[in-house]
């Protein structure tokens, strides 16, 4: 039979031919695998700006509406899932209920310290992750002298997901659960508690 060679035992030997598609497929396969290699988690760092609304669930005092704000956050991310962050970030609100009239009082986190889980370990465009952390808070007083203000730990829970348009920036969105244990100047105590909605736009680097 054309272009093939018998052996010794009777079989078909490979031809050139064979000989090349078997060595292309390996080399497909060299590729794949280094390709498989290079497509890991984003190591390293990001600096990210953010803003959004933080809406007030309790109506103990001070009794707080809905406020907006920002903040810049630096992100660790020192494995495929797993990323350390520190915020900064300030909300001004104005007061309801109790606290109507007493406007301009400003919640600073400073700063919060969160643990994020990404849940995708390889590289991709959508990364989505959940956080939680601790934090100092600080709420100033307002336009009103009633002994609004104060500090104390927060502690924060919440999920979010970047979409990179690059490997060097990303777009994101995130919603965040926040308890508030407040010290007021009075000596008296106070627990608040936030659902924020928050975007950010990030800036990774290594």
């Amino acid at each position: 039979m054309k272009g093939q060679i018998t052996g010794d035992h009777g079989g078909i030997a490979p031809t050139k031919k064979h000989m090349k598609n078997i060595l292309s497929l390996l080399l497909l396969f060299l590729t794949l695998l280094i390709f498989s290699q290079n497509v890991q988690a984003r190591h390293g760092y990001a600096f990210s700006a953010y803003g959004g609304g933080a809406f007030s669930l309790t109506n103990t005092f001070p009794d707080l509406d809905m406020g907006a704000g920002g903040g810049i956050a630096l992100d660790w991310r020192f494995n495929q899932r797993w990323a350390l962050s520190t915020r900064l970030a300030v909300f001004e609100h104005d007061g309801e209920g109790l606290s109507k009239g007493n406007n301009g009082m400003l919640f600073l986190n400073l700063p919060d310290v969160l643990l994020k889980f990404h849940f995708f370990g390889d590289e991709k465009r959508f990364d989505p992750y959940a956080l939680a952390g601790i934090g100092l808070g600080v709420l100033t007083g307002g336009s009103k002298g009633d002994n609004s203000a104060g500090a104390g730990l927060t502690a924060t829970v919440g999920i979010g997901a970047d979409y990179y348009l690059s490997d060097s920036f990303s777009l994101g969105l995130s919603g965040e659960f926040k308890t508030f244990g407040l010290i007021r100047s009075d000596s008296e105590s106070s627990a608040l508690i936030f659902i924020s909605a928050l975007g950010h736009v990030s800036w990774h680097f290594k």
